[in-house]
């Protein structure tokens, strides 16, 4: 996958982003939880670059790329 920098929907990246999302919201002000703060910023972010239909995998080409 990375290999060939193809990255073909098995979960795709707009999906992972919408579970980080509801797991953020779940976790609310109860518990501090940084890691996925950032990780919805990035998958966002990668999201708005076109990337959201390929696999959450995508997200090494976002950084890799230095898109962000």
């Amino acid at each position: 996958m990375w290999l060939q920098d193809s990255y073909p929907a098995a979960f795709s990246l707009k999906l992972m982003l919408k579970d980080i999302r509801l797991a953020n919201n779940e976790a609310g002000e109860a518990i501090e939880l940084p890691f996925l703060s950032k990780a919805e910023e990035l998958y966002s972010q990668a999201e708005k670059s076109g990337l959201g239909a390929l696999d959450m995998a995508a997200v090494y080409h976002y950084l890799e790329k230095g898109e962000h």
